[in-house]
């Protein structure tokens, strides 16, 4: 010990070095499993009748495992078929190792014990264990309605079928893996394009899936490829299964798919290499994305991994202005539009108010033989896919939008006036108001022209005598709480009117019973107008302010109902005798119970007819397209 003392005064490193070298040696004892790593697998001989489903579950996305659990439950059942289900779990590319196997919220019967190394193996240990004659093979990150299962299922035919699938922002990530290369890696077909390109597409042959969801027949399911990349491990599980079946594999337009969660990273290790090489002698075959309008001009690839050399595809396309379910119209180019609204993506925004104005504008636009895409709200930009449009129409609410590559960029303010500053009007090369005072402010206050174009109608669709017994109400209001107890609705049960209420959060507000339902479907909202003696209006109070007119009146009026609505400037210029204005109690009991306050049913329907025809939608996409054409030329 004196001389370790003496060592370590004239040198404490060595001295340090002298203590490590003899302390003991810690055990390390890694209590994790290792993944297993499967490339074979041999379906049964003997498959009864009915539906086995493989879900392929990463270690990290076992929250959501009961969802997809019970949506398949409930897609057996449309179906009336037997299921089998194969939950197998695998390790994430990238992530840290699995411990266990996922926490799934319950029991779960694992068709195998076993972490796998990757996708490709824990679809094969599921494979391997296949009872039934069909198999729907389905990742957990994959979220899909049991509707949508079963139609997806009940529309397999020989080969393979394949949906397209979404992100989240409702931006496709694959409608199925393409080859326009035989020397790279696959494209996906439409990545980066909004849905309605797919849907124009329709059913599609592809050179396989290249997101883990498709359909097979059990029989022709077997072997993996030995990569751990999960995109190219499931393009050629089902070109396999395809080519067993002497059946190509197919596109299908179904429901909502979405991939939650994101795109695992690529693992473009050797035998990703040897994959793609063994493709070169494959022809490319035609293309379709060309289906869809396109033309394509050319491929491009990531970059070079420094190992393998592995490259994906990404396809060039141009085009996409021509739809041919419209015809095109004299006088009129053919353009491609894109309108942005402030909904959220998928079920979520479904009930927005702008949903259901975005869908009727671009339905008019189509009639003028116009190709149209709706963007919400986390898809305003689409990196690989905004060049394409000609025109973007932002239907200015909540949400500030930037103006997109598009060669004419178009604001037309519907609502929240008050949010829109000087500098975001300047950046729009035409810009619409849906209020002609506040077009008329903002244009002496900024130099920008403003012009008002009022919002519109469907007068298809919405029109007098439409509404059966079940319709029939005295008063109605149909609108959410906005989380506040609206005035028009206190004050109408204030004045003793017979109020029939629907949307979310009235029971806070009023006596439940009051309430008739949660959501009218839009479809059927012209019958309820229709039907109803008197409807009531509102308006937020910026809207209010600068002379912004609720669609609701438009859609009521043209419904053929007597409006009451609180005050804004110029309402019975456009809407005539159909809207009145209350206010206080006393005008507004007046307005609900008096008959003598109103003009005769005739009247009404007269101008119902007209405030319809002068705001259609049909007028206001002539107008727009008319703007852009003088804009283009001018």
């Amino acid at each position: 010990m004196i001389r370790l003392v003496a060592t370590a005064l004239r040198d404490p490193r060595r001295a340090a070095r002298w203590i490590v070298r003899r302390l003991p040696t810690a055990r390390v004892h890694d209590a994790r499993p290792a993944a297993v790593l499967l490339r074979t697998a041999q379906v049964p001989d003997e498959l009864a009748p009915g539906l086995s489903v493989v879900l392929t579950v990463r270690h990290d996305q076992g929250s959501f495992v009961p969802h997809r659990v019970a949506a398949l439950r409930a897609a057996a059942a449309t179906l009336g078929t037997d299921l089998q289900l194969l939950p197998v779990a695998y390790q994430g590319a990238g992530l840290p190792a699995a411990e266990s196997l996922p926490q799934v919220g319950g029991a779960l019967d694992w068709a195998a014990p076993d972490v796998h190394a990757d996708w490709a193996s824990a679809h094969a240990a599921g494979v391997a264990r296949i009872g039934r004659a069909r198999c729907l093979v389905v990742d957990a990150s994959i979220e899909i309605a049991a509707p949508v299962i079963a139609e997806l299922v009940g529309r397999h035919g020989l080969g393979v079928t394949v949906p397209v699938v979404r992100g989240t922002d409702d931006v496709v990530i694959s409608a199925g893996a393409v080859r326009p290369s035989r020397v790279l890696a696959p494209a996906r077909l439409l990545e980066g394009h909004p849905w309605e390109d797919a849907e124009l597409l329709g059913d599609t042959e592809v050179f396989g899936a290249d997101q883990p969801v498709f359909v097979s027949d059990s029989r022709h399911l077997g072997d993996v490829p030995a990569t751990s990349d999960e995109a190219l491990s499931v393009v050629e599980v089902t070109r396999r299964a395809a080519a067993r079946a002497g059946a190509p594999v197919v596109s299908v337009v179904v429901g909502r798919v979405y991939r939650v969660g994101g795109v695992p990273p690529r693992s473009y290790d050797d035998g990703a290499a040897a994959l793609v090489a063994s493709w070169s002698s494959l022809g490319t075959g035609p293309d379709p994305v060309v289906g869809a309008g396109f033309q394509v001009e050319g491929t491009t690839a990531d970059a070079v991994p420094v190992r393998t050399g592995v490259r994906s595809a990404r396809q060039l396309v141009t085009g996409g202005r021509a739809d041919p379910r419209f015809s095109v119209v004299e006088g009129f180019p053919r353009l491609r539009w894109s309108l942005k609204i402030a909904a959220h993506p998928g079920a979520r925004g479904d009930d927005w108010g702008d949903v259901f104005f975005a869908e009727d504008l671009a339905a008019a636009l189509r009639r003028l033989g116009q190709r149209v895409v709706v963007d919400r709200r986390q898809a305003h930009s689409r990196p690989l896919s905004d060049h394409l449009d000609d025109v973007s129409v932002v239907l200015r609410g909540l949400d500030l939008t930037a103006p997109s590559p598009a060669r004419h960029n178009v604001l037309w303010v519907i609502s929240h006036p008050e949010l829109v500053t000087p500098q975001e009007l300047a950046s729009f090369d035409l810009r619409f108001s849906a209020g002609v005072s506040w077009a008329r402010e903002m244009t002496e206050r900024t130099g920008a022209p403003v012009r008002p174009l009022l919002q519109a109608t469907d007068p298809s669709r919405f029109r007098p005598g439409l509404a059966g017994p079940e319709h029939r109400s005295e008063v109605l209001f149909v609108g959410k709480t906005r989380l506040v107890f609206r005035p028009i609705v206190r004050d109408a049960l204030e004045a003793g009117a017979d109020l029939t209420l629907y949307g979310e959060g009235w029971t806070q507000f009023v006596d439940e019973q009051q309430v008739a339902g949660e959501f009218v479907p839009n479809d059927q909202l012209p019958r309820y107008y229709s039907g109803a003696r008197i409807v009531l209006n509102d308006h937020w109070e910026d809207m209010r302010r600068f002379g912004l007119y609720s669609n609701r009146l438009f859609d009521a009026v043209s419904a053929g109902a007597r409006v009451v609505s609180d005050e804004v400037e110029g309402l019975s210029d456009v809407f005539g005798p159909s809207v009145q204005t209350y206010r206080d109690v006393a005008e507004l009991r007046r307005l609900t119970t008096d008959p003598g306050a109103w003009a005769s049913d005739d009247v009404i329907a007269a101008n119902a007819r007209a405030v319809g025809a002068a705001n259609s939608f049909d007028a206001r996409a002539r107008t727009l397209l008319e703007a852009v054409m003088w804009r283009g030329t001018a």
